[in-house]
């Protein structure tokens, strides 16, 4: 699909499914892709140039760009997919309606198996957060895949045949999403020099890093409640100490 954005961007053709303005901010860029006879992309990425790269499988840079003789052992697999969903206010519907509404059309349109579908929840006003997780049952697509349909379809650059429009609705009440976010959590952490990150790279990690923060603030707490009950424990030694040679 990517490699057909890129040709028509080339050939000056249709601008149905020309990259819009938002192209770098979501994916590091549009570049041509290499693919294996499968279709899934080849881990090492160079655009045509002499500048390379290692993606995962949703084809998202994964490490610093580097020369050449860069290597990419592996496609590393996207597992975790987050997608925000930015929507005019509701009005009187509820949110529980509108979760409900989104669940059948992950479902039926873009063919999401239920399994796969983690939460629906909105922690943000007029946001709907979307977790889900790749099944490795054969009738689970790739969430990545997934991802980018709904993609087109909030901005109007729709890849299906027919029915081009998200067309979402509660009842006889569209809802109008505005805005869409994809996060993309892999199997493995990503391989980047901090100081060299760019806002499009870090909306990939983020999930990543928000765990690891949590993980040593938890080693902090427990380190500390082992030290106090070290403490206590010397403290009673020396009143022990005291009793017995009073």
């Amino acid at each position: 699909m990517m490699k057909t954005e890129m040709y028509r961007t080339r050939a000056g053709l249709s601008t149905r499914r020309k990259p819009g303005e938002h192209a770098i901010i979501d994916n590091d860029g549009i570049y041509d892709p290499m693919c294996e006879a499968s279709g899934i992309f080849k881990a090492k990425q160079c655009n045509n140039s002499q500048e390379c790269w290692c993606v995962n499988t949703a084809g998202v840079r994964r490490t610093d760009k580097k020369d050449q003789s860069i290597t990419c052992g592996e496609l590393v697999r996207t597992w975790w997919v987050r997608i925000d969903l930015k929507h005019e206010p509701l009005g009187n519907i509820s949110q529980s309606a509108l979760f409900e509404a989104i669940r059948t059309k992950l479902i039926k349109r873009y063919g999401v198996i239920p399994a796969s579908i983690d939460k629906i929840m909105s922690e943000e006003e007029n946001v709907v957060t979307i977790d889900l997780y790749q099944n490795n049952t054969s009738s689970s697509p790739d969430l990545a895949t997934v991802a980018y349909y709904m993609e087109k379809d909030v901005k109007n650059s729709s890849l299906f045949a027919y029915d081009k429009n998200l067309n979402l609705a509660v009842g006889t009440t569209p809802v109008l999403v505005k805005e869409i976010f994809i996060y993309f959590v892999d199997e493995k952490p990503p391989e980047f020099t901090m100081k060299r990150l760019t806002g499009g790279i870090i909306a990939v990690i983020v999930v990543v890093v928000v765990g690891v923060l949590a993980a040593i603030v938890v080693l902090i707490v427990t380190r500390k409640k082992s030290q106090k009950k070290r403490g206590e424990g010397k403290e009673m030694d020396e009143m022990q100490k005291q009793q017995l040679t009073a």
